[in-house]
């Protein structure tokens, strides 16, 4: 396992990923090496051996939210965002709240032309998280993704409003 690492660090991948593979070859449970080969295939883009391996990690409690979480960049990447979508909400329900989380649900849903669903999520950060400018700069975005100029200039103002200004 140390030797995957000393490999990647120089930049020797697949000697890497061979090394990795015959540490879990003769200890199939070792999870950190797992990972350690799931993250090296997602880096160098191969990521059909990334899916299969965050797929066995997925098992792990310990490391579910993190795979579950590289198994939705990787169907990201692979243009299916309706089934990252339902890796991101999985992951949801078993941590609700999760603001990283809800900005990929709504990225989803952006990338399925679902603008009112991605402007709701926005509006849920905002409400968790006022200001979270990220949240409202997207959440006026989709507004004038949908031709709805006026209402994301009226969600500026009204947050911009309510700011608490430096004194003069």
């Amino acid at each position: 396992a140390k030797l995957g690492l000393v490999f990647e660090e120089t930049g020797r991948f697949e000697e890497a990923a061979d090394a990795y593979r015959g540490a879990l070859a003769r200890k199939p449970d070792h999870y950190q090496v797992r990972l350690n080969l799931a993250d090296l295939l997602f880096r160098v883009n191969r990521l059909d051996e990334a899916l299969v391996e965050y797929g066995r990690l997925v098992k792990i409690p310990k490391y579910r939210e993190l795979a579950s979480s590289y198994i939705g960049h990787i169907l990201l990447r692979k243009d299916k965002p309706r089934a990252a979508l339902e890796v991101f909400e999985l992951i949801n329900q078993d941590n609700p709240g999760n603001i990283e989380v809800l900005f990929r649900m709504a990225y989803c849903h952006e990338r399925l032309d679902e603008w009112g669903k991605a402007a709701a999520i926005y509006e849920e950060i905002l409400a968790r998280r006022p200001r979270t400018w990220r949240a409202l700069e997207y959440l006026v975005l989709t507004y004038i993704q949908r031709s709805e100029v006026a209402q994301g200039l009226r969600i500026i103002e009204d947050r911009i409003g309510r700011e608490p200004r430096e004194p003069k």
